[in-house]
């Protein structure tokens, strides 16, 4: 491997972790809302995102959207925010990449 080679090979390496948390919300985002039933597409439309440094917050203000990730009575959970989380490692690893120089 000659100098520029190295060059290039740590250049590879080099990250702008300013991004990384809107890099990971973005990704984080975009795997709840697919894994969001969809009937009139409020609930998958109501997911917010809000990046503040490193703290990451996606929320959903629509009235119901509790009931489908955990269910009631008489409908069983949808759970698509506790999925999602479990994934946080393929998540990151996806922002991580969007990230890289």
């Amino acid at each position: 491997m000659d100098g520029k080679q190295i060059i290039d090979y740590l250049n590879s390496l080099v990250v702008d972790l300013d991004k990384l948390p809107q890099a990971f919300g973005d990704e984080f985002l975009k795997a709840v809302k697919q894994k969001t039933p969809v009937e009139s597409g409020t609930l998958q439309q109501g997911w917010n995102l809000d990046v503040e440094g490193p703290v990451i917050e996606v929320s959903n203000e629509v009235p119901y959207a509790h009931f489908v990730e955990d269910g009631t009575e008489k409908m069983a959970p949808v759970g698509m925010l506790k999925a999602t989380i479990l994934e946080a490692p393929q998540i990151l690893d996806r922002a991580w990449k969007k990230v890289r120089k």
